[in-house]
């Protein structure tokens, strides 16, 4: 799972809703250099980026949505 770039953006996600800036920039970061089209993990690297820089963000947490396969 840990080679999933979705996976990888959850956990930055998780991190980031607990604060912990630190890593939840390191599992962005690990998601963009798996697939650097990959958006969501853009999106909430920019969003990083936004808070640490200005002090807030207009983009909101980005999270993919996949459909199972029944």
């Amino acid at each position: 799972m840990l080679n999933d770039p979705a996976w990888l953006n959850l956990i930055g996600v998780i991190h980031e809703l607990r604060r912990d800036w630190k890593n939840a920039r390191r599992y962005y970061g690990r998601a963009i250099a798996m697939d650097g089209a990959y958006e969501p993990a853009q999106q909430n690297m920019r969003r990083l980026y936004e808070l640490y820089t200005f002090g807030r963000s207009v983009e909101p947490i980005a999270l993919e949505v996949r459909k199972r396969d029944d």
